[in-house]
């Protein structure tokens, strides 16, 4: 409250005088209690904003600490993802792989030091120099600019490294934009495979090596008989002019069954070319009759062909299919007596041909039946091994007629017909005629 003994007080006006139409007989008390409230009303608006202020100055003490505090583990965040990274930089550094970081553009960003060692590169090259190096060693293509480049990828490589041939084994990884689908880096993971394509090669090597004696052992044993019965032919057919025609006959028919296991055993082990074409099965059938014809004579065994599907094709290798058929009727006639007769057939299986396909799911049907003995019932389960030698002598034949037919996507399965001999049934999937055409 203000001090008041220096005010004076008003004189009251004298009486009887009215002042307008108001009567201020009552001025001086109102006037001095109006001015009292105001300063009264003034000091608590003081008081007020006082505390408001040092209520202030208290928030902006404790903003301040607070701040210092945030700026404090702000700094202690920064300085552990200093170290973090620094430790992730070490790791990447001291990986056994090369990594190789590429932008979309191609450039190089980072090279960690097994990369560097790797990749024959100097410490002292920079950028430009760094990323056409890189350019010139590994082909662009894996590390080409596309969105729709296969995230995870993997090769193998060559590359001529100081004069030197080094194989790497080359991982990919693509990192995308964190505001886009489009590929930002490149992550190349490189690993030296030098030491193990050496052992490969030496290993396939090695497998070839023995592969050849095994063809060279079968070939020994598989062809000794036969040569001695061509060599007794050609003795036959110098001294007996008179039953030369026939020896002549069995000369052919000892050929082409040395042919036929000179063909085995290649075809067995992978040394005969391979390449497919539209072949007709029952030509195919016809030719291998007609060439099994004089061993057929010669053990005075009939050949019998019988077609009933005359415009019947598979997609294949004309000379592996043949040499099952030669393998099928050679087997039959070696178990066939004297007087019987060997009978290969030729039909189709239709499955559910639909308008648009109507050849889908045909299957041609080729059946080699004799009239021998059949097969033991214990040796069904093996008939197909290779080295079987049950039925078919080279022990390779048979196991060369599956060998056939699974590559041509199909199947054979032996069976004994009652009262009668074996039957071996080979199942293809036939192709549509204007395909064959």
């Amino acid at each position: 409250m203000l001090p008041t003994s220096h005010l004076r007080p008003i004189d009251p006006p004298p009486a009887g005088i009215v002042l307008g139409s108001v009567d201020v007989s009552g001025a001086p008390a109102a006037s001095a209690n109006f001015l009292a409230d105001a300063f009264s009303e003034f000091i608590a608006t003081s008081s007020r904003l006082e505390h408001s202020y040092r209520t202030l100055q208290t928030e902006v003490v404790s903003l301040s600490h607070e701040l210092v505090e945030r700026n404090a583990l702000l700094e202690t965040s920064l300085d552990e993802n200093r170290r973090m990274r620094q430790a992730l930089e070490q790791m990447i550094q001291a990986m056994p792989c090369g990594v190789l970081v590429i932008d979309a553009a191609g450039r190089v960003n980072f090279v960690n030091g097994e990369c560097r060692t790797l990749l024959a590169l100097p410490d002292t090259l920079n950028a430009a120099v760094l990323t056409a190096r890189i350019a010139e060693l590994i082909p662009a293509a894996i590390y080409c600019h596309t969105t729709t480049s296969v995230a995870e990828f993997e090769c193998e490589i060559s590359l001529m490294i100081d004069g030197r041939e080094r194989w790497m084994q080359v991982r990919r990884r693509v990192l995308k934009a964190a505001d886009s689908c489009l590929i930002a880096q490149f992550i190349l993971l490189l690993r030296d495979i030098s030491a193990i394509k050496l052992a490969e090669q030496s290993r396939d090597a090695g497998r070839q090596a023995l592969a050849q004696a095994e063809i060279s052992t079968v070939l020994a044993h598989e062809i000794r008989n036969p040569l001695a019965s061509l060599e007794l032919f050609a003795e036959l057919i110098e001294q007996d002019e008179t039953g030369r025609n026939s020896w002549i006959s069995n000369l052919r028919a000892g050929i082409r069954s040395l042919s036929g296991t000179v063909n085995n055993v290649l075809a067995f082990y992978g040394r005969a070319g391979w390449r497919e074409v539209p072949v007709s099965l029952p030509q195919l059938l016809q030719e291998a009759a007609d060439f099994m014809r004089p061993q057929a004579e010669q053990s005075r065994v009939n050949i019998h062909v019988a077609v009933k599907a005359d415009e019947a094709s598979t997609q294949g290798n004309v000379d592996a299919l043949r040499q099952v058929l030669l393998n099928l009727l050679t087997n039959a006639i070696r178990h066939t007596p004297e007087g019987g007769s060997v009978t290969l057939s030729l039909r189709t299986v239709a499955g559910e041909p639909s308008v648009a396909n109507p050849f889908a799911h045909r299957v041609a049907v080729l059946e080699c039946v004799d009239t021998g003995t059949g097969i033991a019932a214990e040796h069904f389960g093996q008939i197909f091994d290779p080295g079987f030698s049950g039925r078919c002598s080279s022990g390779l034949g048979l196991a060369v007629c599956r060998q056939v037919a699974e590559r041509h996507n199909g199947s054979i399965r032996a069976t004994n017909i009652p009262n009668a001999g074996a039957c071996f049934t080979l199942e293809l999937p036939l192709i549509p005629m204007k395909e064959a055409a």
